[in-house]
């Protein structure tokens, strides 16, 4: 029962929910039938509306195509008209040019005939034009008119005479480069090549190239462009050479290297054979003035050993500044596809020229080799080298443009002065062989020989060019081929030159020496020699990272060289002298008497120390040791030895009686016997 009950009190739930639900759908669908009324009455308003506009649009769409088939008609009528007029106004505009067309010789022929300059550049250029269309329309609508020919030959004349305005504006602007402003610009690398025209000039000039190019006609004007500014820098580097202006110039900037130099003392040497000059302070100086002035370029403030040198380096520099200036004026002018051919033509004579003078100094310094043997030359050879390796750069970048590309001619000279300057070197090598060994080709006196003195002041000379010389060399050293890093194969390359040099003139002096029949004075000489040498080597600035780097042992070579010869001097010139007095024994005090062999002995001694130290003194007093701290340390070292033997046989038996006329053989006492050992090397003692 209660099971039932609960079944029927649901249903009755249910019943009810569902009777809820049913009343809100059917209020819900009252709504919606009312709003599908509104909706419908909406419709058909607009449909109305939509009849009324479309009867309207079309009454509108009737009125228009009455329209247009009124208006088209006019319309085109108006076209017509207007097409018309414009065609009666463009055939009195082109009547009116083709009058002009026969009138315009009669109107332009007095402007035209008065040239370019006697009016505004532009209105000539304009006038122009307009000759050259008439001419266009005679060639085209009367090719066999009077009016063609007077047309043609007015508008030629007309550019004749602009090409000749182009001619007499560029000689009117084209002045030779004075020549301090030449000499600062071979000297100086901040200076910028010269501007050769004013702004208005190049105004004019570029006006006529760009009218006479763009139009197609004559190309005279480059003809006439190169020849001038040929001829100009012709004068202008004609100048430099030959004006005694130039000269004063140059000379002003060496007068203050003299003013210093002739503060300085001077080095002597003896009289030259071989053509080298002696350097040091001096040098040093100059080379550092004539650096600080213009870089790369040194100016020899001495006399020049290779004429021409000097002034070849000048010309070299300017003559670079000179076509870069050229070059850059050119490009302005010039159209591109032209330039490569005017820069030839323009260049041409003027390189010819440079190339003579350089191919005339190279020749001067081979004949200064071949018949003089003057081997000073080779120093100004490798300044040129230097110099022209320096600019071959800036030449390669003008005249690669060229079509001739003629700084090869510069480079491959330059490349013969390489070559030549290694025969320099061979040459000069040969000629320290090729001395000859007799007594008369050695100094008297044993002092430094002359080939000594000029060999290292060559050598001087030469490392002053380390980066010229010693790639040349070093490219003659099959040793050094595999050196690929420049400043290690220059100093290598110099340090193996060096070597040569002073392997060549060891062994000669060697051989000198033994025209000596003194063997003291053979090792004077040579200890002289060796002395010289490693002075001078040790006192160059440009030397001393060489000989740390490249070339250690030479110092200590030299240095055992010299220890040899003062060990062999010592010996063959006191060697009989000591022996005389060594070994010497005391006699007691109050000895009244000595036996006849100890008395005779002691005679004997005595009379061959004097003996030997007169024949020292005598001999030895001739020998000359110009190097004064040689000279006294060698003094210094004799009396060292000498001194203290002599004093201690001297004190043994000068009171003892071996004698009866002791002055007979006391001739000398230890005092004096030193003076006379300082006094050695002198021949004014």
């Amino acid at each position: 029962i209660q099971k039932t009950y609960r079944l029927t009190r649901y249903s009755l739930l249910r019943m009810d929910l569902i009777a809820i639900e049913k009343d809100r759908i059917e209020e819900k669908l009252r709504r919606d039938e009312k709003v599908v009324l509104q909706l419908k009455k909406s419709l058909q308003q607009s449909s109305q509306n939509t009849q009324s506009l479309v009867h309207i649009l079309e009454s509108v769409q009737g009125r228009l195509k009455r329209l247009e088939t009124t208006i088209i008609p006019v319309y085109k009528e108006t076209l017509e008209q207007t097409r018309m007029q414009k065609n009666v106004e463009s055939s009195l505009v082109a009547l009116n040019k083709v009058i002009g067309y026969h009138y315009l010789c009669e109107l332009v022929e007095s402007k035209v005939q008065a040239g370019p300059s006697a009016s505004d550049l532009d209105d000539y250029l304009q006038t122009l034009e307009k000759l050259r269309d008439a001419r266009e329309y005679f060639i085209v609508y009367s090719p066999h008119s009077v009016e063609l020919e007077e047309v043609s030959n007015l508008f030629e004349s007309g550019c004749d005479r602009l090409i000749k305005e182009f001619r007499i504006i560029l000689q009117k602007n084209s002045h030779p480069v004075p020549d301090s402003i030449l000499v600062d610009l071979a000297t100086s690398e901040d200076l910028s090549p010269p501007e050769h025209f004013s702004v208005r000039v190049m105004t004019q000039l570029q006006s006529i190239t760009r009218y006479l190019v763009s139009k197609g006609l004559s190309t005279d004007f480059m003809n006439v462009y190169f020849q001038i500014r040929s001829e100009n820098l012709l004068r202008s580097l004609a100048s430099m050479k030959d004006s005694d202006r130039s000269n004063k110039l140059l000379s002003e900037r060496k007068d203050s290297l003299h003013n210093i130099l002739d503060q300085l003392p001077h080095r002597k040497f003896s009289k030259r054979k071989v053509g080298v000059s002696p350097v040091g302070a001096r040098g040093a100086i100059v080379r550092s003035l004539n650096e600080g002035m213009s870089g790369e370029f040194l100016l020899n403030a001495k006399d020049e050993s290779l004429p021409g040198s000097t002034s070849l380096l000048m010309i070299a520099s300017a003559f670079l500044r000179l076509i870069e200036g050229e070059y850059k004026l050119m490009k302005s002018i010039i159209p591109v596809e032209h330039q490569e051919l005017i820069l030839d033509k323009l260049v041409d004579k003027s390189l010819l020229n440079f190339l003579t003078e350089y191919e005339t100094v190279y020749s001067r310094a081979k004949n200064s080799l071949t018949s003089k043997k003057d081997f000073l030359v080779v120093i100004p050879l490798f300044r040129i080298i230097k110099h022209m390796n320096a600019l071959l750069p800036g030449y390669q970048a003008i005249l690669e443009k060229s079509l001739a590309k003629s700084h090869t001619r510069i480079q491959n000279l330059t490349i013969k002065c390489g070559d030549l300057s290694m025969r320099f070197l061979e040459e000069f090598i040969g000629e320290i062989n090729s001395q000859p060994c007799k007594i008369t080709a050695v100094p008297k006196d044993g002092t430094v020989h002359e080939m000594t003195s000029q060999t290292m002041s060559f050598m001087e000379q030469l490392l002053e060019h380390v980066t010229t010389a010693g790639p040349l060399w070093a490219a003659k050293d099959s040793s050094l081929a595999r050196i690929q890093e420049p400043g290690l194969l220059a100093t290598k390359g110099m340090a193996s030159c060096q070597h040569r040099i002073l392997s060549t003139l060891t062994m000669k002096l060697e051989g000198k020496a033994t025209c000596y029949e003194n063997m003291c004075l053979r090792n004077i000489f040579l200890l002289n020699n060796y002395h010289f040498i490693r002075k001078t080597l040790t006192r160059s600035p440009i030397m001393i990272p060489l000989l740390e780097q490249e070339m250690a042992d030479l110092e200590d070579k030299f240095n055992e060289l010299i220890g040899k010869q003062r060990k062999g001097y010592t010996v063959y010139a006191f060697g009989k002298l000591t022996n005389h007095i060594q070994d010497a024994v005391a006699i007691p005090e109050g000895t009244d008497k000595l036996n006849a062999p100890l008395k005779q002995s002691i005679k004997d001694r005595f009379k061959g120390f004097n003996n030997e130290m007169d024949e020292i003194v005598r001999v030895q007093r001739s020998f000359s040791i110009p190097d004064p701290h040689l000279r006294d340390s060698l003094r210094t070292e004799n009396s060292n030895l000498v001194y203290p033997l002599y004093a201690e046989f001297y004190s043994a038996y000068s009171r003892s009686p071996f004698t009866k006329n002791p002055e007979k053989y006391l001739k000398y006492n230890p005092d004096e016997v030193s003076e006379l050992l300082m006094s050695l090397f002198d021949s004014a003692s």
